[in-house]
């Protein structure tokens, strides 16, 4: 049986996430997506916390399990099985590759992460809710020695959202440069200014 979650602008979906929610879950969502329209809800930039039974955080785990079941992270790669979105590209490439996002993630960088979803076995005690049909989802792995989150929501692929780790020193974009773009003119007119 499929729940039904509407909006404020009317508009419904039904839950679709591989873990049989409890009512209480169920009616948190419920409550929550009253608040915001769909577009709204896509749009934030956080999402309500769900808090996850042990069998559903243990479920969580295995279904993860079964996907990638005897299959190398070069394999998962070359499957399509794992969808890199825009966005977790982005965060991926300046959270763990420490590079500018706006250049493409490198495939080294993604097999890190897939080799690090493959080896995780711990899932938080909290998932998300952003106006989705599923779920989203955080393993705790490591990637180069250093503890990371991997939140995925299982679709028809498994989509990666983000990927972050423990001592992030701060977000992309607190600088005018990353702003703006390293070609943007306003970016070069300040590089001129302090080569003088």
């Amino acid at each position: 049986m499929f729940e039904e979650i509407i909006f404020k602008d009317g508009f419904y979906i039904k839950i679709l996430d591989f873990n049989q929610l409890t009512q209480s879950q169920i009616e948190r969502i419920r409550r929550v997506a009253s608040l915001k329209t769909r577009r709204e809800w896509l749009e934030a930039k956080e999402g309500v916390k769900i808090d996850l039974e042990e069998e559903q955080r243990s479920h969580a785990i295995y279904t993860k399990d079964v996907c990638f079941e005897g299959k190398t992270a070069i394999e998962v790669l070359l499957s399509d099985l794992v969808e890199f979105k825009i966005h977790a590209s982005k965060r991926t490439a300046w959270r763990i590759a420490n590079h500018d996002p706006d250049s493409p993630l490198s495939i080294e960088t993604k097999l890190k992460v897939i080799d690090a979803i493959i080896r995780s076995e711990e899932v938080a005690k909290q998932a998300e809710w952003k106006g989705y049909p599923q779920l989203s989802y955080n393993f705790i792995s490591d990637i180069d020695g250093e503890q990371v989150n991997i939140v995925l929501s299982f679709r028809e692929n498994i989509c990666l959202v983000t990927v972050y780790g423990k001592s992030q020193k701060r977000e992309y974009g607190s600088t005018i440069r990353e702003l703006l773009g390293h070609n943007h003119p306003l970016v070069k007119k300040i590089r001129k200014t302090h080569r003088r």
